[in-house]
């Protein structure tokens, strides 16, 4: 069974500016007008948020506790600066159940994804199949997972009826080639 999550191979994360009070969206504004701040940026309605390398050191620069929650949950996930956008909203934690015995799990940090996809394309009846035709089955179902988390974090319904129908056709269409 393999096991990914994308917040360790991700560099931002993107949050809600509703998750930030009014004090703290006001500190974000002037910071990012400050010319001797370099750790907040305004891109448009934007603001991108660059992470210390120490993570106690986030919450004593920013002092505030929606942003220092952000900052703190950023880091751990490996992350190293932070969007807010007001254009989202707050994402809920979401779970996909998906044939292959994928689930995908997603919050606003990232998400996380389990599957034994790589069956698929191992055949164990095979007493001739070498490492290489395993290594092989293996990075065919790293591949498909790994597009189907990063989907599923960005928003998209991977349980949709078309996503799971292409989803199949290609596991097929791999297997077949194999």
């Amino acid at each position: 069974m393999s096991q990914l999550f994308l917040s360790k191979i991700r560099t931002s994360a993107v949050f809600p500016l509703g998750q930030l009070d009014a004090g703290e969206q006001c500190y974000l504004l002037a910071a990012a007008s400050d010319p001797d701040c370099g750790m907040v940026a305004k891109l448009g309605s934007r603001f991108l948020v660059c992470l210390s390398a120490e993570p106690a050191q986030n919450s004593v620069l920013h002092g505030m506790p929606g942003l220092s929650a952000m900052l703190y949950d950023a880091q751990r996930s490996g992350c190293r600066y932070i969007e807010i956008d007001p254009d989202i909203t707050e994402r809920q934690a979401e779970t996909y159940r998906l044939p292959y015995g994928i689930e995908v799990q997603c919050d606003a940090g990232g998400g996380s994804l389990s599957s034994s996809l790589a069956q698929e394309f191992i055949d164990e009846s095979e007493p001739d199949d070498t490492g290489l035709e395993i290594a092989r089955g293996e990075a065919a179902a790293d591949a498909i997972e790994s597009l189907i988390l990063a989907m599923a974090s960005e928003g998209y319904d991977v349980s949709s009826g078309a996503f799971v129908r292409a989803l199949d056709t290609s596991v097929h269409q791999i297997a077949e080639h194999f």
